[in-house]
């Protein structure tokens, strides 16, 4: 259901890549959560508020066709903070590792989502194939011919691209 209590079909495709995203944000928050404090807290912190703001403001608008730019820099903001931990330890850096790989694909992820919400037919095409279609409808039905030849023909041009 869309947040208008309506339901809301999403285009095929976009709620796989939304589950996908919003897994590899569950394993980065869980990746940061290794982190020690006060890296730790900054960047879950910064996940949280990321999650709440797709949600409640982007997929709204999303569903609408609109792209708002702040999530791109929410996600600005957690990449410059992410790279500005030093590991200090072996293991630290094997966690930084494995951090800046899920991050990677968390983005990867991001812009399928985004490249969805982007593509597909604008209304504009929609109204002209409309109209089209009912402009053959009518000269078709000006054609002085038997109903079976109207068919026929009604059918040819339905299946023309």
């Amino acid at each position: 259901m869309n947040p208008d209590g309506g339901d809301f079909q999403c285009r095929p495709g976009v709620e796989q890549s939304v589950v996908r995203e919003a897994s590899s944000v569950a394993a980065l928050y869980r990746d940061v959560s290794s982190y020690p404090e006060p890296d730790r807290q900054e960047l879950q912190s910064l996940l949280r508020e990321y999650t709440r703001y797709v949600i409640e403001e982007a997929w709204p608008l999303q569903q609408k066709g609109i792209i708002p730019p702040s999530g791109t820099d929410r996600v600005d903001v957690f990449h410059v903070s992410l790279m500005r931990f030093e590991p200090k330890t072996k293991g630290q850096e094997i966690i930084y590792a494995e951090t800046i790989g899920q991050f990677n694909k968390f983005i990867e992820l991001r812009r399928m989502r985004l490249y969805q919400v982007e593509t597909g037919i604008p209304a504009i095409l929609w109204y002209t194939v409309g109209i089209g279609a009912l402009i053959n409808a009518l000269l078709i039905w000006m054609f002085e011919v038997r109903l079976p030849a109207l068919l026929l023909l009604g059918c040819l041009v339905r299946f023309m691209p």
